[in-house]
């Protein structure tokens, strides 16, 4: 018999498109994806709206970025060590103030 193979889909961004009354605005994800398993390392999303100049008005932004820890010997991969979001770009996440804890 031969082995099983599970394989990830790096999906590098999605768009959900909404129909406004006075236009539209689209909820953007994008996804970098590590080499090695193909996780979700970091994630970033935003509204995306038309500003009538050709470009696009952003808000609501928001950086995600995850560690995994990994089992490879009970083939365990993908196991989330940590998960922290953030109002902010991505590129400016490293800059951010991180949360309190209690």
């Amino acid at each position: 018999m031969e082995p099983l193979l599970a394989h990830r889909v790096g999906i590098k961004r999605t768009d959900d498109i909404q129909s406004l009354d006075d236009g539209w605005q689209s909820k953007r994800t994008l996804t970098t994806v590590d080499d090695t398993y193909g996780l979700a390392t970091e994630i970033e999303s935003f509204v995306a709206k038309p500003n009538g100049s050709g470009g696009e008005t952003l808000s609501e932004q928001e950086c995600t970025r995850n560690t995994y820890v990994h089992n490879t010997d009970a083939h365990l991969i993908g196991l989330i060590s940590q998960s922290r979001t953030i109002a902010v770009p991505c590129d400016r996440y490293a800059g951010a103030t991180p949360p309190r804890t209690c």
